[in-house]
C-alpha cells in the first residue's frame, strides 16, 4: 500500500511540473503577444492566463506525455524505478496510471468543449474590449464545391448592426449570386437585413422583404481578432465519421508512452532515454496527423492500420519484459 501511494504521489508531482513548466512557458509567450495591444496590465495579465490555459488543454496528450518522462527521471536516478518494477509487474504500474490516462482522454476527447469554454470566458470579460476593436471581417465557408464569402465592414456589435455587408456565393468556382446591404442585423446566430440588391449571372433587382441567414456554426467567430477567418465544413463533416477510431488511438497512445519508459532496457543506469523520448514524440506526431488525415472512401482502412500499428508495439514489449 505505501508503494502505492508513493508511485501516486510521484506521478501527481511529475504531472503538476509538466503542467507548470508548459503553463509558463505559453503564459510568457501570450503576454510578449499581448504587449502591442491597448489592454491594461491587469487586462494582459488576466489574458495572458486564460490563452495560456486554452493552449494547454489544447494538448493534453504532450502534457501527459511530458508527465511520463518527468516521473521516469524522477525514479531512475535514484534506482526507485528497477525496485518499484521488482514488486509491480508492468499490468500493474499501468492500473496505477489508468486513472490519470483517463483524465487525458477525456480531455483530448472533449477538446472543443474546453476551448469554447475558455472562448465563452474572454468574450464575458473582454467582449466590451473586443467590440470596440472589432470593425470589419470576413469570412470564408467552404463547403465541398460551394464558397460563401461573407464580408462585414463598419461592425458595430454594441447596437448589433453591419453598416456595409456583402455576401458573394460561388460553386465550382463560378459565380452564383450575392446579396449587398447597408443596413444589417446581427442577432443571435442569425444574419438579417431588408431592402437588399440582388446580384445574379442574369439580374440586378431590389428586393425589399427581410432576408435571414442563418450563421449558427459561425457565430463564434465574431469574437476574435481575426479580419479573416477561413471555415471549411467539409472537413468538420469528415473528421467525426471515424472519430472513435482516432479516439480509440489516442487511448492507446497513451499507454504506449508509459510502456515505452517500463521496457527493461530503461531500467538500467545507463539507458538510452533519448531513443525513448524521440520514439514518444514520434508515437504523438504520428498520432496527431494519422487523426487529421481524411481519405474518403479509405478512412476506416488507414485509421485501423495506425490502431494496428499501435497494439503490435505494446505486444511487442509485453513480450519481452
Amino acid at each position: 500500500m505505501l508503494i502505492h501511494k508513493f508511485l501516486i504521489t510521484k506521478i501527481l508531482s511529475a504531472l503538476l511540473t509538466s503542467f507548470v513548466m508548459m503553463f509558463s512557458v505559453f503564459f510568457i509567450f501570450s503576454v510578449i503577444e499581448l504587449l502591442s495591444s491597448s489592454h491594461t496590465f491587469f487586462e494582459t495579465i488576466l489574458l495572458g492566463c486564460i490563452n495560456a490555459s486554452e493552449l494547454l488543454f489544447s494538448i493534453p496528450s504532450v502534457i501527459f506525455l511530458l508527465t511520463v518522462i518527468i516521473f521516469w527521471v524522477y525514479l531512475h536516478k535514484t534506482n526507485e524505478l528497477l525496485i518499484i518494477r521488482h514488486y509491480f509487474s508492468v499490468n500493474k504500474i499501468i492500473f496505477i496510471f489508468l486513472t490519470f490516462i483517463l483524465i487525458i482522454f477525456f480531455l483530448e476527447a472533449f477538446k472543443k468543449n474546453v476551448q469554447n469554454f475558455h472562448e465563452n470566458i474572454k468574450e464575458s470579460i473582454f467582449k466590451e474590449i473586443i467590440l470596440d476593436e472589432l470593425i470589419n471581417k470576413t469570412l470564408y465557408v467552404n463547403d465541398k464545391d460551394d464558397l460563401l464569402i461573407i464580408r462585414m465592414k463598419n461592425i458595430d456589435l454594441n447596437k448589433n448592426s453591419i453598416g456595409d455587408l456583402s455576401i458573394f456565393k460561388f460553386t465550382n468556382k463560378d459565380f452564383q449570386k450575392a446579396h449587398y446591404s447597408e443596413d444589417a442585423i446581427l442577432n443571435n446566430n442569425t444574419l438579417s437585413f431588408s431592402n437588399s440588391e440582388y446580384i445574379d449571372k442574369t439580374q440586378i433587382k431590389k428586393i425589399p422583404h427581410k432576408i435571414i441567414y442563418n450563421i449558427n456554426q459561425l457565430s463564434n467567430n465574431f469574437f476574435n481578432h481575426d479580419n479573416e477567418v477561413f471555415i471549411n465544413k467539409s472537413n468538420i463533416l469528415n473528421k467525426s465519421e471515424f472519430n472513435i477510431i482516432n479516439l480509440v488511438n489516442i487511448f492507446i497512445s497513451l499507454v504506449v508512452y508509459v510502456l515505452v519508459f517500463l521496457r527493461k532496457d530503461m531500467l538500467r543506469n545507463n539507458a538510452n532515454s533519448y531513443y525513448a523520448i524521440s520514439f514518444s514524440f514520434g508515437v504523438f506526431i504520428y498520432i496527431f496527423f494519422t487523426s487529421q488525415i481524411s481519405l474518403d472512401r479509405h478512412d476506416a482502412f488507414f485509421h485501423l492500420i495506425a490502431l494496428l500499428t499501435l497494439i503490435t508495439y505494446i505486444l511487442k514489449i509485453k513480450s519481452n519484459d
